[in-house]
This record gives C-alpha cells, structure tokens and sequence, in this order.
C-alpha cells in the first residue's frame, strides 16, 4: 500500500511540475506579448494583454518619501502606443520572478525605457496576471519610474 501511495504521489509531483512549467512560460509570454505591442504600435494586441477591468498604475516619488500613485487608463494607453512610430517604443525587461497560484500569477521585472532611442527612465514593473478563458491576462500593471541609479536596478 505504502508504495502505491508513494508512487501515486511522484506521478503527481511530476505533473504538477510539469503544468507549472507550461504556466510559467505562458505568463512569460503573455507578459511579452505587452512589450511587443509596444514595439510595434499595435495598440489592439496592446489592449488584449489586459483582462477587460484591468489596472494600470504608476509610481512616482517626486519628492522623497512622498509617493504620487497615478491610474493609467488602458485605452489611453492604447493610444500612445498607436500613435508612436513603430519601433520607437522600446522597453529592455529582465523578468527576476515568477510566481503563480492557481489562476493567479505574479511577475517581477526590473526595466530600462528608451523612446525614440532615448533613455526615459527606468523602475520595475509588477504583474499581477488572471487565468481566465483565454488565457493569462495582465489584471494589474504597476510600475515604478526614477531616472537615476537605473544601473543598480
């Protein structure tokens, strides 16, 4: 009995293994998909990304100690997107961290923004992503965003 339990019991570590591998390169995907919709003006499959009540918020400390948090409408942001030159939009992420629950997934990833070849700024982008019929959707972006020290990030 003890080894039908225990042999039950790797074949569904395995699995579950297995399943969370195939989630988290789907949220890895579905978080990549955002960025190159910015890349290419696209601001339909931009606006895809996110589930349909979805959030997008920045933070700010203009001053020390004080942070500014600011609601970003999706299809605003949609529309920046679409009215940049493609290629003009460029966003260099490293996804640190990976963390899904269920139908809940987090991500973690620090980044550079450069427009028009520009360097912008630079913070680090929190996902909080939805699994739902279609798939991962981004249910909460919020980013944070300092133009020094981007180096140490």
């Amino acid at each position: 009995m003890k080894i039908i339990f225990l042999a039950i019991s790797i074949i569904s570590c395995q699995v579950n293994f297995a399943q969370s591998k195939q989630d988290s390169l789907e949220v890895v995907q579905a978080v990549q998909q955002l960025f190159k919709a910015m890349h290419t003006g696209d601001s339909v499959m931009l606006v895809q990304c996110f589930s349909s009540n979805a959030f997008v918020q920045t933070i700010s400390t203009q001053i020390p100690g004080k942070p500014v948090v600011k609601t970003e409408d999706i299809n605003r942001f949609g529309s920046f997107v679409k009215n940049a030159e493609p290629g003009s939009i460029r966003e260099e992420i490293i996804i640190q961290h990976v963390h899904i629950d269920g139908v809940l997934a987090s991500v973690w990833a620090p980044y550079k923004f450069f427009y028009k070849g520009e360097f912008s700024h630079c913070g680090v982008n929190s996902f909080q992503l939805v699994k739902g019929e279609n798939g991962w959707r981004i249910q909460y972006l919020t980013d944070t965003r300092v133009k020094e020290n981007c180096d140490k990030r």
